[in-house]
């Protein structure tokens, strides 16, 4: 029967980088889901493009 080429301090090591890689994967899932979708991006520039036409209509019906 072979010997386990890894000892046990190598597995721990091993499994503290394996914990500490899903954590940040989980962290970097969390930031990815908090990214505002096409939806929100596509919304947010109509109503910019609408604000602005009204705001310089506004401007320009003020000064005359």
């Amino acid at each position: 029967m072979p010997a386990d080429p890894f000892t046990l301090r190598q597995v721990d090591q091993a499994r503290t980088d394996f914990a500490i890689i899903e954590a940040e994967l989980e962290a970097i899932h969390a930031r990815l889901a908090r990214l505002p979708t096409r939806e929100d991006l596509w919304r947010a520039v109509l109503i910019g493009m609408l604000g602005g036409a009204c705001f310089a209509q506004l401007l320009a019906l003020a000064f005359r």
